[in-house]
Parts: C-alpha cells; sequence; structure tokens
C-alpha cells in the first residue's frame, strides 16, 4: 500500500488498477478494534469521477450527512432511519461514492430547498439540470421543460408559487405537476421525489391544503414518485417574524414543530434521487409517504425570539393564533410534528443559529 499510515480511528481511500476490467477502491484505517479495511470493485470508466470526489466527499460528508452544527461528531443524532442510516459519517461518504452517477433535473432550483439539493447534487458528481424560469425552464408554460429534461433519469420537485394562498397555490401545483408529467414521459424520465409538509393532510384549507392536492397530482401521473414530507425549516422561522412585523412587535403564529435545516432535507431528497431504490408504479395502494425533521420538538414562538435574541434587533415577539383560520387548532396541538417512522436528522435550530447559518 506504498507505505500509507494512518492514525487511530483515521480511514482514507486507495484506489488500485486490476487490470483493465475493474479497480478496487480500498478505505483503510486504524480503530480501537484494529485494522479496518473496506474494498468495493469500482469499472474503470468511474474510476477518475470517483477519485476526484472523494476529497470533496470526505471533508464535506459529515456536514452533507448530518448539518453543519454536527459536522465535528462521529454519529448522527438520535432517531435517524431510512432516508439517512448510515452509522457514521464515513458510510455515508462511501455510500455517495458508490452511488452511480445520474442526471438529474431540479425543479425549483434557485429556491430555499433548490440551491441546496443543487449543490448537494453536485458535490455527489452528479449531472444537475437546474430549472427555474431565470435558467428559462418555466414548469407552468412548459417553455424549456423539453430541452431541459432530455436524458434526465430523475426529476426533484421544490418549486412554488408566488402566492401562499390555497387557490393560487393549488393551481400552481397541479399545472407543474401536469407539465412536469407529461415532458418528463416523453423525455423517458424513470421517477421523481416531490418535497411536501408534514400534517399537511390534516389541513382543510391553505397552504396545507394546496400541499395535498400537489401530492396527488404528482402521484396520479404516469411517471414512478416518492413524496417526502419536511418539518418547517430553520430558515421558515425569519419569514415568519418578518411577516408579522407591526412596528416593534412581531406575532407569531403559535405552533409546536420540530424545525429542521433546508440543507438537511436537500441531502434526504437527492438520496432519494439518486439511491439504487426505485419509486411504486403509479396509482400504487399504500405508497409509503417519507417524514424528515429535526431532532426535537420545538415552539416556534421561542425560537423567533432566540433568532432576535442572536440578531440583536430590538423587536418584541408575541405569539398568536388567528381566529378566522379553521385549522388553527392544529398548529398549536402536534399536528405538525412528525410521526414515529419519520426519519430525525440535525442540526437542531439553535446549533443551526450557532454556525452562523441565521446571517441575513
Amino acid at each position: 500500500m506504498g507505505g500509507a499510515r494512518a492514525g487511530p480511528g483515521e480511514r482514507f481511500p486507495r484506489a488500485f488498477t486490476a487490470g483493465s476490467q475493474w479497480a478496487f477502491w480500498v478505505t483503510v484505517g486504524i480503530s480501537a478494534g484494529g485494522l479496518i479495511a473496506t474494498v468495493a470493485l469500482i469499472p474503470p470508466e468511474q474510476l477518475q469521477h470517483v477519485e476526484e470526489s472523494a476529497a470533496v466527499a470526505w471533508t464535506a460528508t459529515r456536514k452533507e450527512a448530518f448539518g453543519a452544527a454536527a459536522a465535528s461528531s462521529s454519529r448522527p443524532g438520535r432517531g435517524c432511519s431510512a432516508l439517512m442510516s448510515d452509522k457514521t459519517p464515513e458510510d455515508h461518504w462511501r455510500r455517495t461514492l458508490m452511488k452511480a452517477r445520474r442526471k438529474v433535473a431540479v425543479a425549483g432550483a434557485t429556491g430555499r430547498v433548490g440551491r441546496h439539493v443543487v449543490d448537494v447534487l453536485k458535490t455527489g458528481g452528479h449531472d444537475v439540470v437546474a430549472m427555474s424560469r431565470s435558467s428559462g425552464v418555466d414548469v407552468i408554460t412548459g417553455e424549456g421543460l423539453a430541452e431541459a429534461l432530455a436524458g434526465v433519469e430523475c426529476v426533484i420537485d421544490v418549486a412554488t408559487g408566488s402566492s401562499p394562498e390555497q387557490e393560487a397555490a393549488t393551481e400552481f401545483f397541479a399545472t407543474a405537476a401536469r407539465n412536469l408529467h407529461e415532458a418528463g414521459e416523453r423525455a423517458g424520465v424513470q421517477r421523481m421525489v416531490v418535497v411536501s409538509i408534514i400534517g399537511c393532510d390534516r389541513f382543510t384549507a391553505g397552504y396545507g391544503a394546496a400541499k395535498v392536492a400537489h401530492e396527488r397530482a404528482m402521484l396520479s401521473g404516469p411517471i414512478p414518485v416518492r413524496v417526502l414530507r419536511a418539518a418547517q425549516f430553520h430558515e421558515f422561522v425569519a419569514q415568519l417574524v418578518e411577516w408579522g412585523m407591526q412596528g416593534k412587535v412581531s406575532y407569531v403564529p403559535k405552533m409546536r414543530t420540530q424545525l429542521v435545516a433546508a440543507r438537511t432535507v436537500a441531502q434526504a431528497l437527492a438520496d432519494l434521487a439518486t439511491g439504487p431504490e426505485s419509486a411504486p408504479p403509479p396509482g400504487s395502494s399504500g405508497t409509503p409517504i417519507l417524514e424528515i425533521a429535526g431532532p426535537r420538538e420545538e415552539s416556534l414562538v421561542d425560537m423567533a425570539k432566540l433568532l432576535a435574541a442572536r440578531r440583536g434587533e430590538p423587536v418584541r415577539i408575541e405569539g398568536v393564533s388567528d381566529p378566522a383560520d379553521p385549522d388553527r387548532d392544529l398548529y398549536e396541538t402536534g399536528a405538525l410534528l412528525p410521526g414515529p417512522d419519520a426519519t430525525l436528522a440535525g442540526p437542531t435550530f439553535e446549533e443551526w443559529l450557532d454556525a452562523g447559518e441565521h446571517e441575513p
């Protein structure tokens, strides 16, 4: 092995050719239990891609898999399951390297989640088509869709419209779903992954009801679809504080939630898009809807107060309920909390603030 050494607990990748048909990709290290060696066979045409991705994946894997604040930790937070089931960041690194390179299109590529999805996919060495109106691709008019989806294997849909109102949002999602399915089927797209909201199926009105319509429109199309419902994003807190400002007071909805970083959700979406598991056939009964949330339950009002304090803003945060909202009780009774089978992944909101991710 050329005299290479590793300190206790360290691991490093090495590639050795094995004739013209295969190359060995070896990860070697020393732990308390002795020598550790992991060997994988890689087709030669993928070897260069794997070697080029190795350094980036090795240094970035902790942040990519488990959040910025967990970057120095050796294990994920409590409750990680199906979407991020690796026991250590090194396991995630090896899994990432062994995924076949795929061509993935991202609808809503410049949005809050979309920009992270694009970055995660590119870091993983995948060929990414970033679709947005600014790049000449419009999921509503269909402009540029055919060209963008040429040769694409999977579409990740994180696109959102300009209005949170139920009627406008429902129209946006229904139209986007129809256009993505039609253009995707013609282009030979094999699967799609769409982000949604935990608990949206319990709402009778508003944006939650629009997301339910979105899920149904996506699942009823000809291309197999996986739905990932996420909790409210860490980034959502600042938006609500801004929306609720009246003078020096911000009125924030009373809400029990399990906030999650947009970056963490992006990683899970990328895993669903590039992993070997295929989506269930269209129209399958009992198609599982996956969930992802942060590590612990938190009060949205308390997190808004924490954010304002960290930013040093002279604003008073007050929790409110909207008497005109027929679903107002759902926010306070835990309807937006994840189920027992959800993937829970850090960082927490406070850890996210500590990492400086909240800076305007």
